[in-house]
């Protein structure tokens, strides 16, 4: 019998249309459930390729404080023995043929994994994805990088309606974090490989694009860290054109 813990239902308005984001406030054992059910299929699953990306990555590892509560688990694999083993493990599994991704449900404890097979919206998974994730002390958990989460939510924000406030809010958590040193110039080369050629925009505008901040995103941060984040936006924009 798994734990009965609730899904947060809860949201907030950022004042975006059709943009809502999970109120941080709440939802405490369920992100631990979340964080512990990833963990448990990584360590179980130590044959397959596996990144954990999205806002579960972000908001619990690379976030210095939680700035937002998601609702699933997202895990990208190149290997489509990944959607095999969670059927051998009870979860009904859905294909989504438009986002070209399945969907595990755990219908015992409400919990909702996507799994990416292929490609993450327009984002297409490859090997660098995998050379380059980031291991948490403690947890069998492996991360994608920073810098190719940012990548795929930079690509969500420029091809995507919906959800532009939670992938900047995201970005913006991980740039506030002490602890993560962007590497700039693989940034810069995941930009001009994985976005430039989805999308009729050049380098620079890409750049001023997600470097630009917006009221209902800074809202969600306090005064000293919306300063520190004008100041670092400006100079990352800096350093990604002198990479270009």
């Amino acid at each position: 019998m798994g734990a009965e813990v609730n899904c947060p239902i809860e949201y907030f308005d950022l004042g975006e249309k059709n943009t809502k984001i999970f109120n941080p406030e709440i939802g405490e054992e369920y992100v631990d459930l979340l964080v512990s059910k990833a963990d448990s299929f990584f360590e179980e699953n130590k044959d397959l390729n596996l990144a954990l990306i999205g806002g579960l990555a972000v908001q619990e590892f690379y976030s210095a404080k939680r700035k937002r509560v998601t609702s699933d688990i997202d895990i990208s694999s190149l290997d489509d023995e990944i959607v095999k083993r969670f059927e051998e493990k009870g979860y009904e599994i859905y294909k989504n043929e438009i986002l070209d991704k399945y969907s595990a449900r755990d219908n015992e404890n409400q919990i909702h994994i996507d799994i990416y097979t292929s490609r993450i919206s327009y984002f297409e998974i490859d090997k660098l994805v995998f050379e380059n994730r980031v291991e948490p002390e403690g947890y069998s958990l492996k991360l994608a990088s920073p810098e190719d989460i940012t990548t795929m939510k930079i690509l969500s924000i420029l091809t995507t309606e919906k959800g532009k406030s939670k992938h900047k809010i995201d970005i913006y958590s991980m740039i506030l974090n002490p602890d993560i040193d962007f590497d700039l110039k693989y940034l810069a080369k995941r930009i001009k490989t994985k976005i430039l050629p989805k999308i009729p925009a050049n380098y620079s505008s890409i750049i001023n694009e997600i470097t630009k901040s917006s009221k209902g995103v800074m809202d969600q941060f306090s005064k000293k860290e919306r300063r520190f984040l004008k100041s670092e936006l400006n100079r990352l924009k800096n350093k990604l054109f002198k990479e270009y």
